[in-house]
């Protein structure tokens, strides 16, 4: 995973899978007081994601949109939890759906490289 602030400093861009052919782009930016995340996924389509909780280090987006998602049935990812931890350690858990309910979920461990 890499990391970058863009945007005059209004995005963090985040990209999973860097360099392979399953690189995907996460954008996150704040709507007023909302946290919005679009998900550029490997699969053609770009969920968007609202937050939903935060509390005790942990961040939860729940879907809100999605570009080339038609049909809620399609799969795609509809969930995000965050859960940030004061050393340098972020967990993502990725919820994936398909026919229109959860199908699974995809966890990755980061820590931050100094």
């Amino acid at each position: 995973m890499e990391f970058k602030v863009s945007s005059a400093g209004s995005t963090v861009v985040e990209t999973m899978l860097p360099g392979t052919a399953r690189e995907m782009t996460n954008v996150y930016i704040m709507d007023g007081d909302n946290l919005l995340v679009t998900h550029y996924s490997a699969g053609g389509n770009a969920p968007l994601m609202k937050l939903a909780k935060n509390e005790n280090g942990k961040v939860a987006l729940e879907f809100l949109d999605a570009t080339n998602v038609p049909d809620r049935k399609m799969p795609y990812m509809g969930g995000l939890e965050l859960t940030v931890s004061g050393d340098d350690k972020i967990m993502e858990k990725w919820t994936h759906f398909k026919d229109g309910a959860a199908a699974g979920e995809v966890e990755f461990a980061l820590e931050r490289v100094k």
